[in-house]
């Protein structure tokens, strides 16, 4: 057997140890298991923690805002996902459709299509992608010409930041810091391109070794680092961020110190406004209806941070490392 046919086997081992049946234990299996939500349920196997972890997001601001407003927040929810798990089992028509969904809402859609091009693995995936968006959008441009396509968004983009729901004391991220501690207002296009730099940059710290087939470490990694950075950057409200759901349940493949960050993300993230009033009532000074999901944000994209060190590093936490030895 000549090198390259032992590369191509090899390469299908790994795969299929990625894929590994979650039945018998596979690493499929341990993705299930490896939520903070899991560890708290004892789910021991059992799809139950899944369950509580669905029941989070039913019951978080993301679900009760959208259902009454008719908000994509679901949608974008459901698009992240599914990138977790086109990511993680690199399933390709996975990967596109949810890239395609997330296109849907550019300032969320934009930074990671930036993370996911810089894969080899997932080039063509995004850039086929990004052509299926480009199609979906030419009834509007075949209906109106690009100069009023133009100065419609402006004019759209001035409306919306004429509320006040719009203005940086309710959104969160980067620009509730700057307004919080400098009253300076951040436009939310620069803060799109520094969303989308920032993630590629990181990709590229991650990758920094060579990445082995089927490399779960970069992908978990890649994913940490396009969904914390685009809610960090860009203007975002509390019910956008159902987009990190799929992190809580991948928090503990980062090691103890990610996951205990997530799992505050996610407790602050849970009901932010309650949270807001209780803390109020206990004595502390009142906060903007952004402060507490900016905090999240911070929590996740130091637990991202982390995970991009540590692959870039070639070191792996034990989790990783066990799901790699399970045999097929």
């Amino acid at each position: 057997m000549d090198d390259l046919e032992l590369a191509e086997l090899s390469a299908v081992e790994s795969r299929h140890a990625v894929l590994g049946s979650p039945v018998r234990g596979g690493p499929l299996g341990r993705l299930r298991n490896a939520s903070p939500v899991a560890s708290a349920a004892g789910a021991g196997g059992t799809p139950d923690h899944l369950l509580i972890l669905f029941a989070y997001a039913g019951l978080s601001s993301v679900a009760s805002t959208s259902m009454m407003w008719g908000n994509v927040a679901l949608l974008m929810t459901a698009a992240s996902c599914l990138l977790a798990l086109g990511l993680v089992t690199n399933h390709r028509l996975t990967l596109g459709a949810a890239l395609v969904l997330l296109a849907l809402k550019p300032n969320i859609g934009v930074p990671i299509y930036c993370a996911i091009a810089l894969l080899r693995p997932h080039f063509v995936t995004a850039v086929v992608s990004g052509l299926i968006s480009g199609v979906l959008a030419l009834p509007a441009l075949l209906t109106t010409s690009p100069m009023g396509i133009l100065r419609g968004l402006s004019e759209t983009a001035s409306l919306y930041e004429s509320y006040a729901v719009n203005s940086p004391p309710s959104q969160t991220g980067v620009a509730h810091l700057a307004y919080l501690f400098g009253g300076v207002t951040i436009p939310g296009s620069f803060l799109i391109v520094a969303a989308a730099i920032t993630s590629a940059v990181l990709v590229l710290i991650a990758r920094w070794k060579r990445p082995a087939p089927d490399d779960l470490h970069l992908s978990i990694a890649t994913l940490f680092a396009s969904l914390a950075t685009t809610t960090l950057f860009v203007r975002l409200h509390a019910y956008d961020l159902g987009i990190l759901l799929p992190l809580v349940a991948l928090a503990a493949f980062g090691g103890r110190i990610p996951t205990v960050l997530v799992t505050i993300g996610a407790f602050l993230l849970f009901r932010p406004e309650n949270l807001a009033t209780i803390l109020q009532k206990l004595g502390l000074p009142s906060l903007l209806p952004g402060t507490l999901p900016t905090v999240a944000c911070l929590c996740f994209f130091v637990a991202a941070m982390i995970i991009v060190s540590r692959r870039a590093r070639d070191t792996e936490d034990k989790t990783i490392a066990e799901v790699r030895a399970v045999p097929a």
